[in-house]
């Protein structure tokens, strides 16, 4: 696992949810789905308005499932401090079953 300090807090990169997932990030039809996402939002991230290193945020994962068959409105732009952060102090639905990560400060 590997572990990054970003804005004082303690990160870690998880890996893909699923088998899918690491090479659907890397498809054109995932680029083009991004692309939308982040024209959509104005290449703006959500939460603090940043534009700098902007990922797209899964507001749930479906096992299975590719990255780019989830509706838009279900995609959200986030700056990569602000997606670590959320997934550090949010819940996740995956599978209609909940995980919540908790916040790891220093």
């Amino acid at each position: 696992m590997n572990i990054i300090i970003k804005m004082g807090l303690i990160m870690s990169r998880r890996k893909p949810y699923n088998k899918y997932n690491l090479y659907d990030y890397r498809s054109n039809k995932w680029f083009k789905k991004r692309k939308v996402i982040l024209k959509r939002d104005e290449f703006t991230c959500a939460m603090c308005g940043d534009k700098e290193e902007l990922t797209i945020h899964h507001t749930y994962y479906e096992s299975g499932r590719h990255v780019w068959d989830y509706p838009n409105g279900t995609l959200k732009t986030f700056c990569r401090t602000c997606h670590d952060f959320y997934h550090n102090t949010h819940t996740t639905i995956r599978d209609r079953k909940i995980f919540t990560y908790t916040f790891k400060g220093l």
